[in-house]
């Protein structure tokens, strides 16, 4: 006659398992909050502080975690920038190839232009993350190891531009004759005169209103501008 005890389901290891597992997923779940929280922190302490002068322990201390368990996550400061840069490249990045191969790629472009500094606007956490690429740009220095994090971004955007500009040419949006590398610069540079604008210490809310009508004079510029006019000289170069 067998034991009743055999039959338990918590001798044969059934609950035990079954605790095991909520274990495990509870501590998962810890885990990456603890992760989030560290990369929230990274990012306010690097808008308010600066990359170069927030340490690892004001980190660990912002998150409420200790500081083993800050390396457990990241090896470095600059892990934590690279982490942290990899999450707006990426969806910035998915938002820009979602516009290329389509035939209204011009527009597109026009409209990403856009919804790029009304989430600056709005966004906290992304008018936080454009304030500390621009510091990063600030800083002047090609031997830095945070260097790659901004080149990274910077290329994203200019590969970007300058493939859509190619489409658009392909297109008829803009004349054939058009120098690709003119209507490049001219949009980097009133996308980012814009943005040191609009997260600039002063108070700039004034400009605000104008960055739609600003971002659509300059796309007509392009495609109106005469070639003799603009483009000469700048191809003579």
């Amino acid at each position: 006659m067998f034991s009743s005890t055999w039959y338990s389901p918590v001798n044969s290891g059934y609950f035990i398992c079954k605790n095991n597992v909520e274990t495990m997923r509870k501590t998962k779940q810890e885990c990456k909050q603890t992760r989030q929280a560290l990369l929230d922190a990274a990012l306010d302490l690097f808008y308010s502080k600066g990359v170069t002068k927030a340490t690892l322990n004001d980190i660990a201390r912002e998150a409420k975690v200790t500081r083993g368990a800050l390396y457990w996550h990241f090896k470095n400061k600059e892990d934590l920038l690279q982490t942290l840069s990899t999450q707006f490249i990426e969806a910035d990045r998915i938002r820009l190839e979602s516009a290329l191969g389509t035939p209204e790629v011009w527009e597109r472009l026009r409209k990403t232009l856009k919804t790029v500094f009304h989430e600056m606007q709005k966004n906290k956490t992304r008018r936080q993350f454009t304030c500390i690429m621009f510091q990063l740009i600030g800083m002047h220095d090609p031997d830095s190891i945070l260097r790659p994090v901004l080149i990274d971004y910077q290329n994203m955007w200019g590969s970007y531009i300058s493939r859509a500009l190619q489409e658009a040419r392909t297109q008829g949006t803009i004349p054939a004759n058009r120098d690709l590398r003119w209507a490049s610069l001219q949009i980097t540079a009133s996308f980012t005169g814009l943005i040191r604008m609009l997260i600039g210490p002063s108070d700039n809310n004034h400009v605000a209103p104008y960055v739609d009508q600003i971002i659509d004079v300059t796309m007509n510029l392009i495609i109106h501008a005469p070639v003799e006019c603009i483009e000469k000289k700048f191809s003579e170069q």
